[in-house]
């Protein structure tokens, strides 16, 4: 049955793979964007895609965007390591989702999508990470305001509304509006080197999400909590990967998990007070060294769902980073 969707945040890495994904279903998307021209030169201008200038702090906006819509996907949220921005990223992951929360009880959507992430149920001394694991109040700025912004959501329930939670793990792909965390961290592993130490990474191709979003909007799809790690590999098994990648010897520097961590906490005290920009923060360094694997085996049963192979998104992002002159030329990835 074809829906009237608002999406927030379609113009976000996550989100405009998500919106090319449902447009194949055939639904009337409507996208609050706060930049209109990035839209059409991102989506052009589909029948059945409309465009709203508006943001979800502004409440008025977001109440023109909904009119009429049936289903709501959330993907708008600030992400970032930069201490300096906590205030504002905690007005969007909070406030905003507080508004969404509120327009969906006015407007009387009936379905909602939420994109949270798996920080809000990691924990330092778990070793998974499962749809059974409590909601942490989070160890992070970035953690705290997403598990917030998910408790709010997860109020939704008691209205009788269909409410579905996708948890990504880090983000991986070609085609990022706007270059995400992971596919930085892809970059800064070209181009210089692979940690090796204690945790690992873990990441899902932003296809295989947006897929999976897709497939959570259909009429069938069971309203729940869904697990989206994708693949994961500690720091020693990275550097064969990235190694395959390029054309020139990546190196592998060995450091103990505890310095990284302590060598994060001395960044982002000095980033918070002073503002300069260091990719290893504390909650960089933690999560390297102390990732809880996701196990998103149930997602995978109850989609019928298979990730694509991790050397083919790593050998299809590293290609289009290196179109887009985000890799140094002599790391170019090898022609295989």
């Amino acid at each position: 049955m074809t829906q009237k969707i608002l999406i927030t945040g379609g113009t976000g890495f996550i989100g405009s793979h998500t919106v090319l994904e449902i447009l194949k279903e055939g639904h009337e998307l409507h996208l609050l964007i706060r930049d209109i021209k990035k839209a059409q030169r991102i989506f052009g201008q589909p029948d059945n895609l409309y465009y709203h200038k508006g943001d979800i702090l502004d409440t008025e906006s977001l109440e023109s965007a909904a009119r009429g819509c049936s289903s709501l996907i959330h993907c708008a949220a600030m992400v970032t390591l930069n201490l300096k921005q906590e205030e504002q990223m905690h007005r969007v992951n909070e406030e905003g989702t507080e508004n969404i929360v509120s327009l969906v009880k006015k407007c009387g959507i009936k379905k909602v999508l939420f994109v949270s992430s798996c920080v809000t149920r990691f924990h330092p001394q778990q070793k998974q990470m499962t749809p059974e694991s409590p909601l942490q109040e989070g160890f992070t700025p970035y953690a705290c305001s997403k598990s917030r912004g998910e408790q709010m959501i997860l109020s939704l329930r008691d209205e009788e509304i269909k409410v579905f939670v996708t948890y990504p793990s880090s983000v991986i792909g070609p085609d990022d509006p706007g270059l995400s965390e992971a596919n930085n961290a892809l970059i800064y592993m070209m181009n210089y080197a692979v940690p090796i130490c204690s945790g690992g990474f873990q990441f899902i191709d932003v296809r295989d999400l947006a897929v999976i979003h897709r497939r959570l909007m259909r009429e069938e799809a069971v309203p729940g909590l869904y697990m989206t790690g994708g693949h994961f590999f500690t720091w020693s098994e990275m550097h064969p990967l990235v190694q395959k990648l390029c054309s020139r010897r990546i190196l592998r520097i060995r450091i103990p998990g505890f310095v990284l961590r302590g060598v994060g906490r001395v960044v982002s005290f000095f980033q918070k007070r002073i503002g300069f920009t260091f990719h290893l923060t504390y909650e960089g360094a933690l999560y390297m060294t102390r990732w809880n694997i996701l196990d998103d085996s149930k997602t995978l049963k109850a989609l019928n769902f298979t990730f694509r192979p991790a050397e083919q998104t790593l050998k299809e992002t590293a290609s289009w980073l290196t179109e887009n002159n985000y890799i140094h030329m002599k790391n170019s990835p090898l022609e295989q």
